[in-house]
């Protein structure tokens, strides 16, 4: 069954998170706490990271056991946020009917991923974000 069919038939849509990252582990942890504490927990959490950045890896391989979605990384040999952000895109599950995209030096709001019907009638949807700490993007 296709996402979509999956949507019209009333299940509940999966939601995979892209999280480029680079070097930066303390904001990668806050990222995936606050992504933790979402009124509706994401499916999958996907890192992209570049394949040098080892100490990113095993964070994410030692927080995985107790993190209460899919955690996993997604590595490119390419530098940038756009190779992260698909290098990720390219493991995120298949059957993901939303995609929404943040950066680790975030720590989105508990309701960023709350689906609206819109959303969830959509056949496909992504859903992406700029600062959510309640302050106004400059």
């Amino acid at each position: 069954m296709s996402s979509a069919d999956a949507l019209r038939a009333g299940a509940r849509p999966v939601v995979s998170v892209i999280v480029p990252s680079r070097l930066r582990i303390p904001s990668l942890e806050r990222c995936l706490r606050a992504l933790a504490a979402q009124s509706r927990v994401p499916d999958e959490v996907v890192i992209g990271l570049r394949s040098d950045d080892v100490d990113s890896a095993r964070a994410i391989e030692r927080l995985a056991g107790s993190y209460p979605a899919e955690l996993h990384c997604a590595c490119t040999q390419e530098s940038g946020v756009v190779a992260a952000m698909n290098a990720a895109l390219s493991q995120c599950r298949a059957d993901s009917a939303i995609i929404a995209l943040t950066d680790d030096d975030t720590e989105p709001r508990p309701d960023w991923l709350r689906v609206s019907p819109i959303q969830a009638s959509a056949e496909r949807a992504a859903a992406t974000g700029s600062r959510s700490n309640g302050e106004t993007a400059r």
